[in-house]
């Protein structure tokens, strides 16, 4: 969540518990403020949740990655595509920050599909 949703969830937050009690406004925004904070810096990272899916860490030669099967893809991917696992390499790159499908060994590109975790 980046901090202009924060702050207007935080001030959502305040004006309801304003309004209903006699609390002063900036000190209630700090607070909830901290609150939102603090629970948004325990979300899991995108690599994190990738491996509790059941990725596997793979590093070597400076390159760090995730690889993934095409059934672990299937099961997070909300597209109704479904890969095989026959032609299909899938990783997330460390470096580029991005998930990445080999097709029948060729180049690698970027797999622009939307993910449920």
């Amino acid at each position: 969540m980046n901090m202009s949703k924060i702050f207007k969830q935080a001030h959502a937050e305040t004006k309801a518990l304003v309004t209903n009690t006699n609390f002063d406004y900036r000190a209630t925004f700090a607070l909830v403020l901290k609150q939102i904070i603090a629970t948004n810096s325990q979300e899991k990272t995108f690599p994190e949740k990738l491996l509790e899916v059941g990725g596997k860490l793979w590093e070597n030669y400076g390159k760090k990655r995730i690889y993934l099967t095409a059934t672990q893809i299937n099961e997070i991917s909300t597209s109704r595509l479904a890969y095989g696992d026959n032609n299909n390499r899938f990783y997330y790159d460390y470096e580029s920050n991005k998930l990445m499908r080999r097709y029948k060994g060729g180049r690698p590109k970027v797999l622009n599909i939307e993910l449920s975790i």
